[in-house]
């Protein structure tokens, strides 16, 4: 069939059929000129065709039946008369094409979420403990309901609301941690990207949000040092009772202690080495008398090894990561308890015993405060002896 001008309707169209041997033809519609039919092997489009400075172009208005003659043909005489003013319909298509595919790039995209930001927060700062970045991914967790949200799309309401429902399913300090962990992900965001260009989370401030922290009690009282003492010998085993007195004597972090290997013990000098620390500031400590005698009678107890943990289990890590049931037993005595708080009664009894804060920063690990601690106060080993040998014989004596 050659191409031919008919009065094109959809009755004349639904006939419409493709000869043999061709692949497609055009019929024209003998009302306007420039409006037209291809038929295909499986479809029939309208078109139109025309100039558009000079240019000859074929938009297509839609395939039939899904448009019927009557509206492909209204729609035909728009597309050319807007072609006569020079406007040419397929880039108007291609403009809105272009747009949709650019948002729906940007719905897929997750790159400035917020829990893309939160992972690139993580990765960027390198000096974030393991210990750390488990407290941050826990405290993440609650915010679960706008991990997907754009940084740019969390709104002072949303921020307002799930700080209330946090403190209500889990308390005021763990809102304010997740709060705090949030401002903390936008503000990166803000520095990487640009965006957002404010931070919501300040309405907490605005209107006087922030929960009540009252202080918690976070260490023993002198009359608990020796029921503490007395309760771990009767855990069972070794392990307890050796790994509670060694951070108690140290003032050592928990995961230090669990993690401490006998290459890192020096039972001759009596000094301990923590090579990897919260802070990325390794530590070496003298041994108080209470810590070498444990650790020679337990070096002496598994075969004098020359190397691995100090405290051996058949988990992943290959030494002690978990004290939680250890914990609870005590809790019957001394409620509250957490093996954070020795850390917090060795550094109390350190200033009860009058050592110098400068002196306790360093016996624990703290980075200094002050700009003499900073770069002028570098104490050697023995110089820290003293005050660490009266610390552990002043919680003795408690």
């Amino acid at each position: 069939m050659a191409a031919e001008r008919v009065r094109l309707t959809d009755a004349r169209v639904r006939e419409l059929s493709l000869p043999e041997g061709k692949v497609q033809v055009d019929v024209w519609d003998d009302e306007i000129r420039g409006f037209g039919v291809r038929v295909g092997a499986k479809s029939k489009t309208f078109f139109v065709m025309g100039r558009v400075n000079g240019k000859v172009v074929r938009p297509k208005i839609g395939r039939f039946p899904k448009i019927g003659t009557t509206a492909a043909r209204s729609k035909a005489r728009i597309m050319l008369g807007e072609m006569e003013l020079g406007k040419n319909p397929t880039d108007a298509k291609r403009a809105v094409r272009s747009e949709q595919d650019r948002k729906k790039k940007a719905d897929l995209d997750t790159s400035d979420t917020v829990s893309a930001m939160f992972e690139a927060m993580l990765a960027t700062k390198k000096d974030l403990s393991p210990v750390t970045v488990q407290g941050y991914r826990y405290s993440f967790k609650r915010l679960l309901t706008i991990h997907g949200a754009k940084v740019d799309k969390v709104s002072r309401e949303q921020v307002l609301s799930l700080h209330q429902q946090i403190e209500r399913d889990s308390g005021p300090y763990a809102a304010n941690r997740a709060s705090c962990l949030l401002s903390s992900i936008l503000n990166y965001s803000r520095a990487v990207i640009g965006r957002p260009a404010g931070n919501p989370v300040t309405v907490l401030t605005d209107v006087k949000a922030w929960c009540e922290e009252k202080p918690k009690k976070v260490k023993l009282s002198t009359p608990q040092i020796q029921l503490f003492l007395q309760e771990v010998d009767k855990l069972g085993g070794h392990n307890a009772s050796d790994l509670y007195r060694l951070l108690l004597y140290t003032g050592m972090r928990k995961s230090e202690g669990m993690g401490l290997r006998w290459e890192d013990v020096d039972l001759q000098a009596g000094t301990l080495h923590v090579p990897d620390t919260k802070n990325k500031t390794p530590l070496t400590l003298p041994m108080p008398s209470q810590v070498k005698t444990i650790l020679s009678e337990r070096w002496a107890r598994w075969n004098r090894p020359e190397q691995g943990p100090v405290f051996p289990t058949h988990g992943k890590s290959g030494h002690s990561s978990r004290d939680h049931h250890l914990a609870e037993k005590i809790k019957k005595v001394v409620p509250g308890f957490s093996a954070h708080w020795l850390r917090k009664t060795f550094t109390t009894v350190a200033v009860a015993a009058g050592v110098d804060s400068m002196v306790v920063d360093r016996l624990t690990n703290h980075k200094p405060r002050g700009i003499t601690a900073r770069h002028y106060y570098e104490p050697d080993i023995e110089d820290l002896r003293v005050p660490m040998q009266k610390v552990a014989d002043r919680i003795d004596a408690a």
